[in-house]
């Protein structure tokens, strides 16, 4: 089954998003953390973390771009 609102997010929507001094000092955190991890757990299982970290992230990013649509179609029809 089509999932179009799937497809608009995935291949045309261009956010136009500019992270905040907050989003850096957070990721620079998290890099920190991950530099300290990484020697104990090993390279091959920091990946697979971070690869799973990228795919809920991207999961939950679509989830509140569905949400926005929701909400931006809502506000038509109480228009309309």
């Amino acid at each position: 089954m089509r999932n179009l609102l799937k497809e608009l997010y995935k291949e045309y929507y261009s956010g136009s998003y500019k992270p905040t001094a907050e989003y850096f000092a957070l990721t620079q955190k998290e890099q920190d953390l991950w530099d300290r991890v990484e020697p104990l757990i090993g390279q091959e299982t920091a990946e697979r973390l971070q690869d799973s970290q990228g795919e809920i992230s991207e999961e939950l990013s679509y989830g509140w771009f569905r949400e926005g649509i929701r909400v931006g179609v809502l506000l038509v029809l109480e228009q309309l």
